[in-house]
């Protein structure tokens, strides 16, 4: 089954989402030292698509989470 382009927040951090089509462009989070931490309610991206993070320049780790009920697929 195809993956439907999705990813949403589920608003326990301070991303913020920009879509274009398939890609998404992920911003802000929050940022704890060198970590940044991002939490998604669904988080699916599908075949062709891109998600980027846009964050500070002295990040050494992202860390991310879905919390919602529905299976991630990344293609």
């Amino acid at each position: 089954m195809p993956a439907s382009s999705q990813i949403s927040c589920d608003r326990s951090t301070d991303t913020t989402i920009n879509k274009d089509g398939n890609n998404f462009i992920l911003l802000n989070g929050i940022k704890k030292g060198n970590n940044l931490f991002h939490s998604f309610k669904e988080s699916s991206i599908p075949k062709g698509g891109l998600a980027s993070f846009n964050n500070y320049t002295d990040i050494i780790n992202i860390i991310n989470r879905v919390t919602g009920g529905n299976i991630s697929n990344i293609y």
